[in-house]
């Protein structure tokens, strides 16, 4: 009979003996138990299984737990203690994500733990991790955090996510010269000199902070992934020349993005919600597969008409309540297409402030688009700028090989 690898009982009544007759059928992988009261688990102890997942379910004890469980994971369980987990010392990865655990004491006696995701709780006191040096993997995102002090001295850290908690010093991360990965949006932190030492970055996470300068991240050399989103961010300079691959300067006060053009390996580039009024530095971009620049001051978008902008390789969206889409063009690709603009400029739904309606017509089919200029964008500049974006519009539409007349 062939062995199984993995057991899922979800939202059913099980007992111990329902479970015990699958003793010698299970390979060494997992038991996945969901919705369900937990009255005893040590017949797991009878079950050959590495990995076992709690997830919904209520009454766990972590001192019934079984000695032979190596992987332990305990979702919204609605935990408010892990009294007896300390017995646990064989595990190496551990997950108390969404719970309501306010005290973490107990798990500094894991010293075997590699892997430890603590999101969701109610923890504002970390002190107990300061001596798990073994740690790999950390999770903390979604706590009440405002001190990072202990975690120092975890220098063989790789992933580090602190997410959505109340810290502002970040010294003691300096440390850290193995993260790949860290996260530390949606928290109060100003100064992020600290950061410079961390080189083999891969992936920061920095948005919704108070950030005003990011110079000190010129450093971060080998930065693929770097969120900066919901900032105090004016200047992005310094981190022109790094290797990014995705970008998020989103919801800043960025005017001129004349620098990023230097970002020869950039594939995503969000860039909507700042104050930038021309982007035709952008056009030499040729990796990028995705740009946002919706809600700026953009007022000219001539160089999306530029002979190097073949359409063959890329859409034009104009982002506003909706999106119109060549319907003709995206029915002749057989693949997504390969690049993509963001606008909702001046222009909303390619429209204008005449309110005068157009209409799209190709193979016998109508399709009805309003024009209207989007004045939150333009202000004093509507009037002027009116019949240039009807040349632009007329130029982008063409650009798709639409016919565009006039409604009478």
């Amino acid at each position: 009979m062939k062995l199984l690898q993995n057991l899922n009982y979800t939202y059913k009544e099980v007992d111990s003996y329902t479970l015990l007759k699958f003793q010698g059928q299970i390979n060494q992988k997992k038991l996945v138990i969901s919705g369900y009261s937990v009255q005893s688990l040590t017949f797991v102890e009878q079950l050959d299984i590495d990995d076992l997942i709690l997830s919904f379910c209520s009454n766990v004890q972590f001192t019934e737990v079984p000695r032979n469980i190596f992987k332990l994971m305990c979702s919204n369980c609605s935990l408010q203690n892990v009294d007896g987990i300390q017995q646990m010392k064989q595990l190496t990865a551990l997950s108390l994500y969404m719970n309501q655990v306010n005290n973490i004491n107990a798990l500094s006696q894991l010293t075997n733990l590699t892997c430890l995701d603590v999101s969701c709780n109610d923890v504002s006191d970390i002190s107990a991790l300061g001596q798990m040096v073994q740690l790999k993997q950390l999770g903390l995102t979604d706590n009440k955090i405002t001190d990072v002090s202990s975690l120092s001295k975890l220098v063989s850290l790789q992933e580090l996510r602190l997410g959505c908690n109340t810290i502002s010093d970040i010294q003691p991360l300096s440390s850290l010269l193995n993260l790949k990965y860290l996260s530390l949006y949606e928290n109060s932190i100003e100064d992020i000199s600290p950061l410079s030492l961390l080189i083999n970055l891969t992936e920061l996470q920095l948005n919704s902070n108070k950030i005003t300068s990011i110079e000190h991240l010129k450093s971060l050399i080998n930065l693929k992934t770097l969120f900066l989103c919901s900032n105090q961010i004016s200047d992005v300079n310094a981190i022109s020349h790094l290797s990014i691959e995705k970008l998020y300067l989103d919801s800043n006060n960025i005017i001129d993005v004349s620098c990023l053009q230097s970002l020869t390996k950039i594939k995503e580039l969000y860039l909507h919600q700042n104050k930038i009024v021309h982007i035709h530095h952008l056009k030499l971009l040729t990796t990028l597969t995705l740009l946002n620049v919706s809600k700026n001051l953009i007022t000219d978008l001539s160089f999306a008409v530029q002979p190097e902008f073949d359409p063959s390789i890329f859409d034009l969206l104009i982002r506003g309540p909706q999106l119109l889409r060549p319907q003709y063009y995206t029915e002749q690709q057989n693949t997504p297409s390969q690049r993509q603009i963001f606008f909702s400029n001046l222009l909303s739904e390619i429209t204008f402030t005449n309110e005068k309606k157009f209409q799209t017509e190709k193979n016998g089919r109508k399709m009805k688009s309003k024009f209207k200029l989007f004045e939150e964008n333009v202000g004093k500049t509507v009037q002027n700028a009116n019949q240039e974006l009807i040349k632009m519009t007329n130029k982008v539409c063409d650009l798709f090989g639409l016919l565009v007349q006039e409604q009478q």
